[in-house]
């Protein structure tokens, strides 16, 4: 029986994701035999394609992630009685936790990025998934700005702060030295209401500790996004072993790499990017605290309440902190 030009193409796909190793063999004009012929093209960084970036990202299950933000708020909380009514969520990206919250009932949701890319795609995707009320009655917005200088009341239409602040995905660590850091904590000091929280997502303090960063073992993650939005499929390459990890400064750069694969043509669009983050400790991320008014009320290691950050299943540091009421 003759196959179709599709299952050949898909056969490919397969094929190509079986051979990808560490040393990518990109198959730049091979033919198959359905004469559909192959090819390569380079596209701009990862943080250019907002689309590919929540492709990436999409193993995450943010529904989940939103209960977990609205339960950190009623157990956590000073005087959560009234509720969560305004998040600020830091390098919002495609704005899947700003989405969740506005369309879970939080009255004003602003998410801040740097990228207007990111930030014209959250804004589309809102709309296409049901947050066109919100978006139209300014109770969900994207706006740009530097987490590191916003200013609550020129993100706020009132003059008071927010119930909460969010600085998910480790973002915070593309702040690569303490002046960042710490500009970063005032300004999220200054944006939250009294009582109000602080939930930092960063990587698990085990993985600066565990010595492979210093004995350049490599931390190379690997998986693959079976169907994206337009049909292709992913296979994503976080790290490298030629990755440099500086043990002063805590910062590594990491190499990413995704290949996109496009159904029927097989053609390859790879998009790389070179994404230095630094690692922070636990003790850094209670220092920081300290010296900007906010304090550590609970460490998990998930976006999990049942998930402690010693937890066998911790593979984050999820890190929630506390404006008090006299700070």
């Amino acid at each position: 029986m003759q196959r179709s030009a599709e299952a050949i193409a898909e056969e490919s796909i397969q094929q190509q994701y079986k051979n990808h190793g560490k040393h990518r063999q990109l198959a730049v004009g091979r033919a198959l035999s359905s004469g559909i012929s192959t090819s390569s093209t380079s596209q701009p960084g990862l943080y250019k394609r907002p689309d590919l970036y929540q492709a990436v990202f999409s193993y995450r299950n943010f529904e989940l992630e939103v209960k977990f933000l609205q339960a950190s708020f009623k157990k956590h909380a000073q005087g959560s009685g009234a509720g969560l009514h305004s998040v600020l969520d830091l390098g919002c990206g495609p704005g899947e936790h700003a989405l969740g919250l506005a369309l879970g009932g939080v009255e004003t949701v602003v998410g801040l990025d740097l990228s207007e890319e990111m930030l014209a795609y959250a804004a589309d995707n809102a709309r296409r998934r049901g947050a066109a009320s919100q978006l139209d009655a300014g109770k969900l917005r994207f706006v740009q700005g530097d987490m590191c200088s916003f200013r609550a009341p020129n993100l706020l239409a009132g003059s008071g702060g927010f119930d909460m602040v969010t600085c998910l995905l480790g973002t915070f660590s593309h702040l690569l030295d303490n002046t960042q850091a710490l500009q970063a904590f005032s300004c999220i000091h200054n944006a939250l209401n009294p009582g109000g929280l602080f939930v930092l997502e960063l990587s698990h303090p085990g993985d600066l500790f565990d010595g492979s960063l210093i004995l350049d073992e490599t931390r190379k993650e690997m998986w693959e996004v079976e169907k994206t939005k337009n049909g292709s499929k992913l296979l994503v390459e976080w790290g490298d072993e030629t990755d440099n990890f500086d043990p002063v400064t805590q910062v590594i750069e990491r190499l990413v790499c995704i290949t996109e694969f496009k159904g029927q043509s097989g053609e390859e669009i790879v998009v790389e990017d070179h994404v230095p983050a630094r690692q922070f400790t636990a003790q850094e991320v209670d220092l920081l605290a300290r010296a900007t008014g906010l304090e550590v009320v609970e460490l998990y290691g998930d976006m999990e309440q049942g998930v402690s950050l010693t937890h066998e299943e911790a593979y984050r540091l999820v890190a929630v902190l506390r404006k008090s009421h006299g700070s």
